[in-house]
Formats: structure tokens, sequence, C-alpha cells
């Protein structure tokens, strides 16, 4: 199932979903992969890759190319 989304906003509430999507790519990365001295660690879980996933996708489909 897909969703289309058609809303209008203004500059701050566009400020405000880039940060809130950039904290949840923040805290998806950190789950899914740690750097541990010098290497890269990756998790396991797949459900942490699908999330990172998920909040990579939402940060293209809805703030890139929006510069302030």
């Amino acid at each position: 199932m897909s969703y289309k989304i058609n809303a209008e906003l203004d500059e701050r509430e566009m400020y405000n979903l880039r940060h809130v999507l950039g904290e949840f790519r923040r805290i998806t990365r950190d789950h899914y992969y740690r750097y541990v001295g010098t290497e890269k660690q990756y998790s396991t879980s797949s459900h942490n890759k699908e999330q990172l996933d998920i909040a990579e996708s939402l940060i293209k489909k809805l703030v890139e190319g929006y510069k302030e």
C-alpha cells in the first residue's frame, strides 16, 4: 500500500520536519551500526536495517532538495 501526501509547509514547519527526520535517521543508523575502534560493526537485526532504510527513504522523498 502507498500513500500520497500533499501538504504545504511554511519555513518553520519544513525546518522542523527536516530536523525530526534527521534525528530519526541518526537514531536508526546508531542502532544499525557503530564504530568500534576504527571499524564499523553492523547489527545482525534485519529490523534495524529496515528502519534505517525507511529513514533514508523518508528524507529523500520529503525533504531532500529543499534548501533554506
